[in-house]
This record gives C-alpha cells, sequence and structure tokens, in this order.
C-alpha cells in the first residue's frame, strides 16, 4: 500500500494508464489489510479512469475493484456479477493473468453463495492458467481453495483441519491477495 501511494503521488497525472495499476493495486492492498473506508477514494478514482479509458482492460479492473468491494461487504451477489463481467472484458483483451486472477475472485464468491460445482469450474480453470503463466503460488491458492470447498460441501457440520479455510471463516478468504 505504501509504494503505490508513494507512485501515485509522484505520477503524473498525465499518466493514465500508469496510474490505473497502481489504483488497483492500492485498492487491493487496502482492502487486505481491512482498510475499506480507504478504498473508497481508490475505486472511485477507477470507475472515473474505466469512463475516460473506455477499453475492455480499464473497464475490467475496475469492475474486478467493485467486486473486491462488494465481497468484502459480504454482497457475494453483486460481487459474483462484477467478477463474471470483468473475466470476460479481461478474456476480450487476452490478459490471462488478470483474468485467472479475478476467476479466483469468483470461486471464492460462489464458495461464499454456496455455489459449490460453479466455484469449482471457476477455481480450476483460474489454476490452470494460473500454473500456466508460472504463478504457481496463486495457482496452489486456487487448488488449495477447491479442496477446502468440497470438503465443506461433504461433511458441513465437520471441524475444519487446523490452517483451514472454511466458509465460516469466508471474510478471510474474500481478502485479496
Amino acid at each position: 500500500a505504501h509504494l503505490a501511494e508513494r507512485f501515485l503521488r509522484n505520477a503524473p497525472s498525465s499518466g493514465r494508464t500508469d496510474r490505473i495499476h497502481a489504483l488497483d493495486v492500492l485498492h487491493r492492498a487496502r482492502l487486505a489489510l481491512g482498510r475499506r473506508k480507504e478504498s473508497i477514494p481508490v475505486r472511485e478514482e477507477l470507475r472515473a479512469m474505466a469512463g475516460l479509458i473506455p477499453t475492455s482492460p480499464v473497464q475490467a479492473c475496475a469492475l474486478a475493484a467493485d467486486g473486491l468491494a462488494r465481497a468484502t461487504d459480504g454482497e457475494y451477489e453483486r460481487a459474483r456479477r462484477a467478477f463474471e463481467d470483468a473475466s470476460d472484458l479481461y478474456a476480450r483483451s487476452r490478459a490471462p493473468y488478470e483474468q485467472a486472477r479475478v476467476r479466483l475472485e469468483l470461486g471464492k464468491a460462489l464458495i461464499a453463495l454456496g455455489e459449490q460445482a460453479a466455484a469449482k469450474r471457476e477455481l480450476a480453470e483460474a489454476r490452470r492458467s494460473l500454473a500456466e503463466l508460472g504463478a504457481l503460488w496463486r495457482s496452489e491458492e486456487a487448488a488449495a481453495l477447491m479442496r477446502d470447498s468440497q470438503r465443506v460441501a461433504a461433511a458441513p457440520d465437520k471441524p475444519p483441519a487446523p490452517g483451514a479455510l472454511t466458509l465460516a471463516q469466508h471474510p478471510v478468504i474474500l481478502k485479496p491477495a
């Protein structure tokens, strides 16, 4: 968060595309740090950028940011729609890492909604794409979420294994990495 803030302070306002990437990082960092209120103006600036630069990747970035905020607020259905639209736009843009990252978040939202089969499909595709791109730790994150969602679906009343992510702990699951 600190480095993104520093970059944004020094980035020229004319460098809109550079600002978009830094805003995306800052938004995710603030949500991960539990600084939701501080993430709101960042998300608003991303939306404004999407209005000024109406390209698929910029629109997808703004939608993904909205999805993360909605998931953080427990609005999983609205998060699902934002993540689905962002994923489609990233696919159109041929941005496989960004699409896989959004599919990972979509999988988390689907788990929270109890849509195990859909979550499994999204997480499996995210895992495959991330592994192909060499983002192995993110690929393993998708695999772990798949395992946990299957375990919870099979035995919802069984206590979780130590360190396991569960639906009861969904705020932890839904925090962006």
